[in-house]
């Protein structure tokens, strides 16, 4: 360092090209304002100027060291001044120092010092603090740490068991039951405890001491479900306590099935019930508290005992669906203004079905349906309630006019009908049917023979058209007497002969309108008689016929029709 400031103070002489002055260099050498009279001291006193030279004895590095800490050149003593004064050698003249130059006045602050310094202490704080770090967790675990949901932090593993410990002793498995009913089953009723298996001091290992800062920045949770236990027989004891294990208030679970609405079948739905299967909900319980569950449903652990029959069920649906093909039916029989209607509510009696959900038909109970009917609206050789021309009402027997189903046929067509669910409104076949079912199934249009006052009376459109006297069959003779009764017209003819071969009483007599009713027996014009009703037909009657004067037998015969009504009676 003290050649560089030689060689510098050359530069400068040759420069200047003049040697200073110990006046000068001594200016040059002097402190900053404050120091001034030190360093004069240090110049020109003798005792100091002695210190100074035994000084330039040493060697030069170490001035240049001492210098270099001092952050400042040291002043020349008054001998180094008189000999560059002297100019003892021309080539080195007397230079301030740059630094001098440059810091003229001022101290610089030692930057690079105090970084280092800084960085150091930090530096040193830092494992101060690691190590107190690893010093202090070696047998706690690390901050951010979770085990099981609780707060490990700063625990020792003994504290941390006492912590588990607790937190299992407050245990609670919430029963979610059929119907919104919650039942609690406590650690306390099953002997719920903790076990410890070292998982929680395998935890605290797995920990690495030394990466622990590393914790304060990042989370560690540990989770095991292992380390409890509880007493078998307290949970068998703490089942039968549930009110869903009460047979009082169990309720068994109906199987779904087909039922009959009043006109179709239909699937009843089943019912769950709330009977519990006691060994399931034991085996489900204890594997929910093994695992530390605090919530369990019944419902979704299929702990219920189910019906073995549901409304999805194929057979049943099947079964259903084949009864119901015939169930549907509906047939609705007209007679007159009555009605009789056949459906499901009746059908369903005549119905069987096998395991299979097949489905048969009872023919025979279809066939009683129809004599039910025919005896019920068959008015075929039935007596009948007959209001006369002059209002009273007298009961016709006999007689073969009226209805009669044809029963045989009709049972076949009905059996048919019922297998096609076929709904309609029906009329039964008929072996021979009435005119009408209203006025005793006489109608509008029809004749009426009283027979007690020898009257006849013609309607048609219900209004009557002709009125008259006549002469029945001899009464007094039961071979002649003209039998009551109901019937049609078979045909007419005009004109006719009538004759009988009878013995003992054969006739042939030419008629003009012959209007043929019940066998041999009709109505016809009897222009041989001079008179005609009174009582007559007691004593000399016909042979059973009813004769007519010519003019009112032409008048029925020009109205009357085949089937048209002829109704006979005594009153």
């Amino acid at each position: 360092m003290g050649k560089g400031k030689k060689k510098h103070k050359k530069k400068q002489g040759e420069i200047n090209n003049q040697p200073e002055t110990v006046k000068e260099v001594k200016a040059k050498a002097l402190p900053p304002k404050g120091q001034a009279e030190t360093v004069t001291e240090q110049t020109i006193h003798p005792r100091k100027e002695k210190e100074t030279e035994k000084q330039e004895v040493q060697p030069r590095e170490e001035k240049e060291t001492v210098v270099e800490e001092k952050n400042q050149p040291a002043p020349e003593t008054e001998k180094e001044t008189s000999e560059k004064t002297a100019g003892k050698t021309e080539e080195t003249p007397i230079e301030e120092p740059e630094e001098e130059v440059q810091a003229e006045g001022a101290k610089v602050f030692p930057w690079k010092k105090f970084w280092m310094i800084f960085g150091g202490s930090v530096f040193g704080v830092m494992l101060v603090v690691y190590v107190a770090g690893m010093i202090y967790l070696h047998d706690k675990f690390q901050p951010n740490t979770k085990i099981n949901g609780l707060d490990a932090s700063l625990y020792t593993v003994e504290e941390m068991e006492q912590q588990i410990s607790d937190m299992v002793g407050t245990y609670e498995l919430k029963i979610e039951e059929r119907g919104g009913t919650e039942e609690i089953i406590t650690a306390d009723q099953v002997g719920y405890r903790y076990v410890p298996k070292g998982e929680v001091q395998g935890f605290k290992d797995s920990q690495k001491l030394y990466l622990w800062p590393l914790s304060l920045w990042e989370d560690s949770e540990f989770v095991f479900a292992s380390s409890t236990e509880f007493d078998e027989e307290k949970l068998g004891e703490a089942i039968k306590a549930l009110k869903c294990c009460d047979k009082k208030l169990e309720k068994e679970p109906t199987d779904a099935y087909m039922k009959f609405n009043g006109t179709t079948y239909e699937i009843a739905e089943e019912t769950q019930g709330k009977k519990v299967k006691k060994k399931v909900l034991k085996k489900v319980l204890g594997e929910a508290i093994s695992k530390s569950e605090d919530e369990l449903s019944l419902e979704a652990m299929d702990c219920y005992a189910k019906p073995a029959v549901t409304k999805k069920n194929k057979a049943l649906n099947r079964l259903t669906k084949n009864m119901n093909r015939f169930a549907k039916t509906e047939l609705i029989y007209k007679f007159g203004e009555k009605r009789e209607v056949l459906d499901g509510s009746i059908i369903r009696k005549w119905l069987s079905y096998d395991e299979n959900g097949e489905v048969t038909l009872d023919e025979e109970k279809v066939a009683l349906y129809v004599d039910y009917l025919a005896e019920e609206y068959d008015t075929y050789r039935k007596p009948r309630a007959f209001t006369t021309y002059d209002g009273s009402v007298v009961t016709v027997e006999g007689g073969s006019y009226g209805f009669l189903i044809d029963r045989e046929a009709e049972t076949a067509e009905l059996t048919e009908l019922i297998r096609s669910g076929a709904r309609r409104t029906r009329v039964p076949v008929y072996a021979q049917a009435a005119v009408s079912r209203v006025n005793s199934d006489l109608g509008v249009d029809y004749v009426e023979v009283d027979m007690t006052n020898q009257w006849v009376c013609m309607y048609i459109d219900g209004e009557k058209i002709l009125e008259t006297d006549m002469v029945s069959g001899t009464y007094t003779n039961p071979s002649r007497r003209t039998p009551p009764g109901t019937y049609t017209l078979y045909w007419k003819k005009s004109p006719a002969v009538l004759k009988s071969d009878k013995p003992g009483d054969s006739y042939e007599n030419p008629v003009t309108y012959w209007m043929p009713f019940n066998g041999g027996i009709g109505l016809h014009d009897a222009n041989w008689r001079g008179s005609f009703g009174g009582s007559i037909y007691m004593y000399s009657g016909s042979h059973g016929c009813i004769n007519l004067p010519t003019s009112a037998a032409k008048v029925i015969y020009d109205n009357i029709y085949k089937g048209m009504p002829i109704i006979c009676y005594y009153r």
